[in-house]
């Protein structure tokens, strides 16, 4: 069994929901994926749809190391 290096998943984490939230973001391709989606306008992200994405992205981590 491999020894996980904590460091290396918490960077990981936070790397993911950094390039998640700027790929999403209207500064690359957030404003064209509304105009696909048919949504009008996007939804503030709230704290719990936030701790649930750093979650998400720490346990995707964890499985694929």
């Amino acid at each position: 069994m491999t020894k996980m290096n904590a460091i290396g998943i918490a960077l990981g984490v936070v790397c993911a929901f950094v390039a998640s939230s700027l790929w999403y973001s209207p500064l690359l391709f957030g404003k064209q994926f509304l105009e696909l989606s048919g949504v009008v306008t996007a939804p503030k992200p709230t704290g719990i749809t936030i701790a649930g994405e750093i979650l998400r992205n720490q346990l995707a981590c964890r499985f694929l190391m």
